[in-house]
């Protein structure tokens, strides 16, 4: 009976941790991840698109910009009278802003790319490992730290914060000055956009969206290539457009451009139209900039690159 004891006090601190907020992520996640395969896969009426889109978006942005700095917020401070209310949503939001571009970043070097189930399945996990680890540290609390009832904290006579949280206020206080200096740099320093080429692709409209997603065989796929040069020099590039099947690795090359000549400081544009040579889901299309003025290591080595994902059928 004595060895059962230890056992059902965990038991007990478990059910205490798992409160309204856990149980709000976990509804969360279904209703976003039901929103989502409705709004993708599903004809639905005109009212009934909108309304998932509107929860689609509301729950997109409370998982993308709160709930993963919040779930790792409860790892760094388990304790919920640590902090007040209005620092632990303050630290949510930076620690959540502070991911993104880590996230971003991972999944453009992976071969799944910034797309819809990568970002959500990233997400995901993310949340499910600062949740559980959170949860785990409120577990390692003293007994009568936990309570159930709101706390409050009397800042006056709120303990001097140990040498962790103040190192951890200290890392995103250099964050968010770094953040806003180069902010500064990019509005104040006249030149800060002319550095490098732009390299861009434009749909149907004109404009940066609805690009060819489903086609067939042999069908034209057209888009518009944009290349602004703001490299203050005269530059010669050339496009080239390469196929890759994403099951199989092979490749094929279906367009390269004549050479490009751009003044300093000078746009082009112009319509590239091509054809997929076999079907499959998940095709990659890579667009390839290559600048002849840029000495590289890598001749091979483009120096922009654009990827679309097509879905190709007989």
């Amino acid at each position: 009976m004595q060895q059962d004891k230890p056992q059902r006090q965990d038991q007990s601190k478990w059910q205490q941790v798992i409160s309204i907020d856990v149980v709000s992520i976990l509804v969360g996640i279904i209703v976003l991840l039901l929103a989502m395969i409705g709004d993708e896969y599903l004809s639905l009426p005109s009212i009934m698109a909108m309304l998932l889109g509107s929860i689609r978006l509301i729950l997109g942005i409370l998982f993308v910009l709160y709930i993963p700095g919040y779930c790792l917020s409860i790892f760094f401070f388990p304790d919920k009278s640590s902090l007040t209310q209005i620092e632990r949503v303050g630290l949510s939001l930076g620690l959540s802003v502070a991911l993104i571009p880590i996230i971003a970043f991972g999944l453009d070097l992976a071969s799944w790319g910034l797309r819809l189930w990568p970002i959500f399945i990233t997400e995901f996990v993310l949340i499910s490992v600062f949740l559980l680890l959170g949860l785990w540290r409120q577990t390692r609390i003293d007994d009568n730290q936990f309570d159930s009832d709101v706390h409050v904290v009397d800042v006056d006579k709120r303990e001097t914060p140990p040498l962790m949280e103040k190192m951890i206020y200290g890392v995103c206080g250099v964050v968010l000055i770094s953040l806003t200096g180069i902010l500064l740099w990019f509005i104040v320093d006249p030149f800060a956009d002319k550095i490098g080429t732009e390299f861009y692709m434009l749909g149907e409209t004109g404009r940066a969206e609805y690009y060819p997603h489903q086609v067939q065989v042999d069908d034209d796929i057209a888009v518009t290539i944009g290349i602004s040069n703001n490299e203050n020099k005269q530059n010669v590039y050339n496009v080239e457009i390469l196929v890759v099947d994403t099951w199989s690795n092979r490749s094929h090359k279906v367009i390269e451009t004549d050479s490009i000549v751009l003044a300093a400081n000078s746009n082009y544009e112009d319509e590239i139209v091509w054809q997929m040579p076999w079907d499959g889901k998940d095709q990659i299309v890579e667009i390839y900039l290559y600048n002849q003025n840029q000495q590289q290591s890598n001749d091979d080595e483009p120096y922009r690159q654009l990827r679309l994902w097509v879905d190709v059928f007989k």
